[in-house]
């Protein structure tokens, strides 16, 4: 179970102290090192070491491994762990423990994402103090200023906050869920609805799990059974925007004419409350600015431009009939 505080700074369970920095680095140096040889490094206890590895563990950087009677920690073989024990070997002279501590670690993960959740809570000149300090390092890309060091920075970024994403998602979604998008602290997932009891449901809902898509069509006058339920969840978000449920529609199945048609059928639907604006920026952050202009472009020819997946203006308003949909006098 997840803490209410973890649910409020989920990034706080992330950053990196510098002592746990001061552990990559040596261990790193070193290949592996017992849990002995590390505190004599770190000039720490052994049992504070091992809380540090721990820790570490937890992030998934490093692993324990056991040779015979003694057991070694080790940087382990994923991309962020790789990618930041690479780094900071190589710049030994940055002063890693330093730049990539505590807050500055969720100012470069937001920098290098895009995603502000990493950051909730850290005040706007926190915020600039910390991407100065990471500039004047070289550490965040300049104006013309694109280094191997920050670009090697920021696939670790970018790697890290996959992980992080993965993980925290792991602790908060239903145990049933499949995670159809996420990024950051923010996923759209579905739950098969075969199998799944009724309190199960309710307490899906009881968690802030927001219905959207083809789950949330009755409440638009467009009444689906579907064979499973769509939820999205963000730690922040409580309401989700008629353009985000129809983004979310074209989610399920990039690509697919099916998908595309029940995206369009909400669209007409609620033609007049769809801000255009705000769905282009909104489709952004899914990767999905193409298919939208493609629809607009579609609904304003009234079809007849219509790249794939979009479907003949005729087919969609055979759909549209069957739900009470007129398409041919929106405006």
């Amino acid at each position: 179970m997840i803490s209410k505080d973890t649910m409020r700074r989920p990034m706080q369970d992330y950053a990196l102290t510098k002592d746990e920095i001061s552990a990559i680095r040596a261990i790193s140096e070193q290949r592996k090192l017992s849990l002995g040889e590390l505190a004599s490094v770190l000039r720490m206890s052994k049992a504070w070491a091992s809380r540090v590895a721990k820790r570490l563990e937890e992030k998934g950087i490093v692993e324990k491994k056991r040779h015979g009677i003694s057991k070694s920690v080790e940087i382990v073989d994923r991309d962020h762990a790789q990618l930041l024990a690479e780094m900071i070997k190589a710049e030994p002279y940055i002063p890693w423990e330093k730049v990539l501590s505590y807050s500055n670690m969720s100012v470069l993960l937001a920098n290098a994402t895009g995603e502000g959740d990493f950051q909730r809570g850290i005040s706007e000149v926190t915020r600039w103090r910390k991407l100065r300090n990471l500039a004047a390092h070289g550490l965040v890309p300049k104006v013309g200023n694109k280094s191997d060091l920050n670009l090697k920075l920021i696939h670790f970024a970018e790697a890290y906050a996959n992980f992080i994403s993965a993980k925290f998602g792991s602790e908060v979604l239903p145990q049933k869920a499949i995670v159809i998008w996420r990024k950051g602290y923010s996923y759209f997932f579905k739950v098969g609805r075969r199998g799944l009891k009724k309190e199960e449901e309710v307490k899906i809902l009881e968690k802030n799990f927001i219905k959207t898509a083809l789950s949330s069509f009755p409440q638009y006058g467009i009444q689906f059974i579907t064979e499973d339920l769509y939820y999205y969840y963000a730690p922040a978000v409580k309401k989700l925007d008629l353009e985000d449920i129809i983004l979310h529609t074209l989610l399920i199945d990039r690509g697919s004419q099916t998908y595309t048609i029940y995206a369009l059928l909400l669209f007409f639907k609620k033609i007049k409350s769809v801000n255009f604006q705000i769905l282009r920026e909104k489709s952004k952050r899914y990767d999905l600015l193409e298919s939208v202009e493609n629809i607009i472009q579609f609904v304003d020819s009234k079809g007849e431009v219509r790249p794939w997946p979009l479907p003949k203006w005729i087919e969609l308003r055979e759909q549209a009939n069957i739900y009470g949909i007129v398409i041919d006098h929106a405006n």
